[in-house]
């Protein structure tokens, strides 16, 4: 016997998309307020931004709405030696960052291109960072066995898909500046929330597509 076709799905209500941006924005918010509470001693920035990946990512992937629970399982697990390898991307990124700044202030040719260099190296760093600390923290929330994920798998992951890395590169960057254009000071808070949430999309994405 056939099985008898599906009903045709209802159509969402303005009021129902109102209602679940409303709470992916909640959601973003709380994340952002967190991980800034985690991150003042600076040194545990890298363990904060994983435990922001591992929450968006089993919401994401899970439909999962619990908060500090997976943040808490991502940021304890890149504590201590763990915590050097993003530091040390992070304080990569800030450099190349300063180099830019420097170099196009020359205004003449070389100084354009020694800061499109510098900052594409910081850009560089910045997926590889947002790879590397989504990828410990997601292993790290699901309790996985075997070794963690090592910088040369977040390298793996990076090349493996070129494009979506670009936008991920793309997202860490224009955030900021749209900021900075915009003199919207007061919500800068919000943007490691905006950032993780929208480089999240992509990652589980990059998931339901393997």
């Amino acid at each position: 016997m056939a099985n008898a076709p599906e009903p045709p799905r209802t159509p969402e209500s303005v009021t129902d998309k109102v209602f679940r941006y409303g709470n992916e924005v909640v959601y973003i918010c709380l994340l952002s307020a967190i991980w800034l509470i985690f991150s003042l001693p600076l040194v545990t920035i890298g363990a904060a931004t994983a435990g922001v990946y591992a929450c968006l990512l089993a919401h994401l992937r899970d439909s999962s709405r619990e908060y500090f629970r997976p943040f808490w399982a991502g940021f304890r697990a890149n504590l201590g030696r763990a915590m050097v390898l993003p530091m040390m991307l992070i304080i990569m990124i800030g450099l190349f960052g300063m180099n830019t700044y420097y170099y196009l202030l020359r205004g003449d040719t070389l100084g354009m291109v020694l800061g499109v260099v510098q900052g594409l190296l910081g850009v560089i760093c910045g997926v590889l960072a947002t790879y590397y600390t989504a990828l410990v923290g997601r292993f790290r929330q699901q309790e996985l066995s075997g070794p963690p994920p090592t910088l040369r798998d977040s390298l793996r992951e990076m090349i493996a898909a070129p494009g979506w890395s670009a936008l991920i590169g793309l997202i860490c960057v224009a955030v900021p500046v749209v900021l900075v254009i915009t003199r919207l000071w007061q919500f800068a808070i919000f943007a490691p929330g905006v950032i993780c949430y929208a480089n999240s999309q992509i990652l589980a994405h990059l998931d339901r597509r393997d």
